[in-house]
């Protein structure tokens, strides 16, 4: 009697790790679909991110030239 009762809790505890272990896969590989199948997306915008803040950059580097050229005017004055 007492061998059946510690047979039957390991068994329990065996079906609920388990369990718990089929979950914690699960939810493994569908973190790793999702990053798989975003992974292209967030490829392409950070190229274009990259792109954008290159043009920016050379706009607010532009513009400090700029302002240096109509500076200069003034100060032949």
């Amino acid at each position: 009697m007492i061998n059946q009762g510690i047979i039957k809790k390991n068994i329990d505890m065996v079906y609920s790790t388990s369990i718990k272990m089929i979950a914690i896969l699960i939810f493994a590989c569908a973190i790793t679909l999702t990053l798989f199948k975003s992974l292209p997306h967030i490829l392409k915008v950070q190229k274009k991110l990259d792109r954008m803040i290159l043009v920016l950059r050379e706009r607010f580097i532009g513009s400090k030239i700029i302002r240096a050229f109509d500076n200069s005017k003034k100060r032949k004055r």
